[in-house]
């Protein structure tokens, strides 16, 4: 499940990455020296070259072009990732069931500003475990009929670390945290037999929270060899560009869902279900850079008439900032399939959100009584 989580976070900031300007490390020349500030031609030129390294540096990491949309997004995504790993709709079962699932949320509404094809990405995992509350003594808690009562708990954990990179200079960190507890009530019971089975009409509700915290770094180490000539006037900037810039996005969100869901179960072995739901949302994402660079010093050799050897300056920063809150209110329909094998589950589930462009998957195996 480890590489399933990392895979879907570097895919996802994959397809989210875009050379535009709004890159989420920067490069600023703080002292072009006597020489470029002269000639605003070799200036500009030194800019040109510039930018290009600064595309080369992002080109492993999203873009920040609408911060506060992308922070939204995010945040978003957060809550479309955690639906279906914490609850069940099609399993039959009488005792206790335990089960893992990984949930990936996307939002497609596409950056106008950069083409990019996502505003924001999510990802979460969980362990399950669920009882059915017909082993209690009592036929009726609150009114409902406790043999038609499931509830479920879920919790996850993980702390990961990935290389990026051709050289495996940038990396990505990830402490990715979710847990909750879900109720499940039989409202219309089922009917059938062993070939066709409709799992008549259930309610479900509950409490998700979903907490990401990712940390880009790149570690500088690049090598400076440019010449730039504007009319009359050349000349070579030298050195080696260093600095570990890092930015942060942390996302945390609550949700409270409320759904009815419907299944059909063929032949024993395959279960279809489908549902629709209302999420009732709070939390937000935020990021923040920090520049963990000191200015790094180049030197700019005229080979046109000029002084020889005028120094320069760079700086390296995280150019991200801002925070988006979630929707408070999202609504959704789901469907999905599940194989039943013997005292074993394995489902595959799609949410999708009604009124905008957002989307969740999630997949998993549970162990049923």
């Amino acid at each position: 499940m480890k590489q399933v989580l990392l895979l879907s976070l570097i895919l996802g900031f994959g397809l989210y990455s875009t050379e535009s300007k709004a890159q989420l490390f920067k490069l600023t020349t703080t002292d072009y020296g006597a020489t470029l500030n002269a000639n605003p031609g070799l200036k500009a030129a030194w800019d040109t070259e510039l930018s290009t390294v600064q595309a080369d540096i992002n080109k492993e990491f999203p873009s920040t072009s609408n911060q506060q949309r992308f922070m939204q997004g995010m945040a978003n995504s957060s809550v479309m990732a955690g639906k279906g790993i914490g609850s069940d709709y099609a399993s039959r079962m009488k005792v206790v069931m335990i089960g893992a699932g990984v949930g990936v949320g996307a939002d497609l509404e596409k950056d106008k500003a950069t083409g990019s094809d996502i505003s924001g990405v999510g990802v979460q995992g969980g362990l399950m475990i669920g009882t059915n509350l017909g082993w209690l003594d009592t036929e009726k808690i609150l009114g409902l009929y406790t043999d038609r009562l499931n509830i479920y708990f879920n919790y996850l954990g993980y702390d990961l670390d990935r290389k990026m990179g051709d050289a495996n200079k940038d990396s990505l960190q990830a402490d990715l945290k979710s847990f909750g507890f879900h109720a499940s009530y039989d409202l219309v019971k089922p009917k059938g037999n062993s070939l066709v089975r409709w799992g008549g009409v259930k309610v479900h509700t509950g409490y998700e929270y979903n907490s990401t915290r990712l940390t880009f770094t790149t570690d500088l180490n690049e090598t400076i060899n440019e010449t730039i000539s504007s009319g009359g006037a050349s000349g070579t900037v030298t050195g080696t560009l260093t600095g570990k810039p890092a930015a942060t996005i942390d996302v945390n969100t609550h949700s409270i869902p409320v759904e009815v869901s419907t299944n059909v179960q063929l032949l024993y072995f395959l279960s279809l279900y489908t549902g629709l739901g209302v999420d009732m949302n709070f939390g937000k994402a935020k990021a923040a850079g920090a520049l963990n660079a000191d200015e790094t010093n180049l030197t700019f050799d005229p080979t046109a008439p000029g002084p020889a050897n005028e120094n320069m300056k760079v700086q390296a920063e995280a150019n991200i900032s801002g925070s988006g809150n979630v929707d408070s209110f999202l609504t959704r329909a789901f469907a999905g399939v599940q194989i039943n094998l013997p005292y074993t589950n394995i489902f595959v589930q799609a949410d999708k959100s009604l009124g905008n462009d957002l989307i969740g998957a999630s997949a998993g195996l549970r162990f049923v009584y």
